[in-house]
């Protein structure tokens, strides 16, 4: 898409002649410069669009068309945020931080990356160079940007695109026992961990990193945290109490393995075993006078409705 009105400048994508691909323009009424390409690879059709706005035109983002998945959207979009790397945050920058609300779109940037763009003319580094995804492509996509290439002001930027990729769900997702929370330690915590975060002197997205690590740690210290693998609904803190007894016996005998210590070890795990049979046959008798009651209760409303 060539710049009109100038000799020189515009947007282009470059697509390998073995991929399937169908370019698209998008009208912005001579204000950004988009174009837009959609290629299959594989089974996937990818839409790509490739902007670039000039500090004196429109953004003119409400002109794309954002699918709802497998979709990128890269370019120069001259405009500040710290949520991208930069010291404030000016009106364009709201702009596009409220199109990608709007959008559902991920920012693929981080503030951390290295600046991708060296103005000769005021002799500074930022990144004007933005990339962002839709929701199931940016867990396969990488970003990271390159060594200057060709003496341009603008350092490449690489997405690493990963169509492969099935992101795993855990089956078990630890859990917080907030009934055995000491808040006093976390609340004492949390105070003693935030109150070196300095907010004023530094990047807003590195204090929000800082201040939920430390909420975290505080967290992990104060609040007991997991899930219980083979869970049996017919536990209680009586057989829990009974279960480290047998694990302290059993380092005991391990550590000095005296006739006394095993005899100890024995009857400790018969009790065990002995209260979690009476409990496991309690919770059963339990669940199956629930279940009868409940199929007692449907022959009746099934016999109503007969009538």
């Amino acid at each position: 898409m060539d710049r009109e009105g100038r000799h020189k400048g515009g947007v282009l994508i470059l697509v390998k002649n073995n991929i399937p691909a169908r370019d698209f323009q998008v009208d912005t009424n001579q204000q950004a410069e988009i174009n837009g390409v959609k290629i299959t690879v594989d089974s996937t059709v990818l839409t790509i669009f490739n902007l670039y706005c000039p500090p004196d035109k429109e953004l003119s983002l409400q002109t794309l068309d954002i699918p709802a998945e497998n979709c990128l959207a890269v370019g120069d979009f001259n405009s500040h945020s710290t949520c991208w790397g930069y010291d404030e945050t000016d009106n364009r920058g709201e702009e596009v931080e409220d199109w990608q609300i709007d959008s559902k779109m991920i920012l693929l940037n981080d503030p951390e990356d290295p600046p991708t763009f060296f103005s000769r003319r005021w002799v500074s580094s930022t990144t004007p160079d933005l990339a962002f995804a839709t929701d199931d492509l940016s867990k396969k996509t990488t970003r990271g940007v390159q060594n200057q290439l060709g003496g341009s002001d603008h350092r490449p930027v690489k997405l690493a695109i990963n169509l492969q990729y099935r992101p795993q769900d855990s089956k078990t997702f630890p859990r917080w026992n907030y009934k055995k929370a000491n808040w006093d330690t976390f609340v004492s915590l949390s105070d003693q961990y935030t109150k070196g975060i300095r907010v004023a002197d530094q990047n807003i997205n590195r204090a929000i990193d800082a201040f939920n690590k430390a909420i975290l740690k505080a967290a992990s210290e104060a609040i007991p945290r997991g899930a219980r693998k083979n869970y049996r609904p017919y536990w209680t803190e009586e057989l829990q109490e009974l279960e480290d007894e047998v694990s302290k016996i059993r380092e005991k005998v391990e550590n000095d393995p005296t006739i006394e210590n095993n005899i100890a070890l024995k009857e400790s795990s018969a009790k065990y075993r002995k209260a979690c049979n009476e409990a496991a046959r309690k919770r059963w008798r339990e669940n199956r006078g629930t279940k009868s009651r409940q199929r007692r209760k449907q022959v009746m409303e099934a016999g109503k409705g007969d009538e």
